[in-house]
């Protein structure tokens, strides 16, 4: 249940920040990529360092187009957050979540 929760706040809270950075004029491209590098630092730091074992061609390919489309969705969640407003924005990203996921768990098994 807390999870639940957690991701309900979160993600809320996700276009809350999209819609500041809209009216403090903060350019959203950096902040975005910000994120990624923070993701990443913390993906390693969880995962205790670098591991390469498992990887191979495809694994990498899916991996890339799956940033690719996350990217993609965050610059569209800002970029309607800003402009059209955050519940219709929210509801959306709820249904473009299902694009990805659905992707990966057909690609990634």
């Amino acid at each position: 249940m807390i999870y639940l929760l957690l991701s309900v706040v979160l993600s809320s809270s996700l276009f809350l920040f999209f819609k500041w950075f809209d009216l403090k004029q903060i350019v959203t491209l950096p902040a975005i990529a910000g994120n990624y590098i923070a993701c990443i630092v913390t993906g390693i730091i969880m995962n205790q360092g670098l591991n390469f074992e498992h990887l191979n061609s495809k694994i990498i390919l899916s991996c890339l187009g799956l940033g690719i489309l996350f990217f993609a969705i965050f610059y569209a969640m800002a970029y309607s957050s800003a402009k059209i407003g955050i519940g219709i924005s929210s509801a959306a990203s709820k249904l473009s979540l299902m694009i990805p996921v659905t992707f990966g768990a057909i690609v990634l098994h």
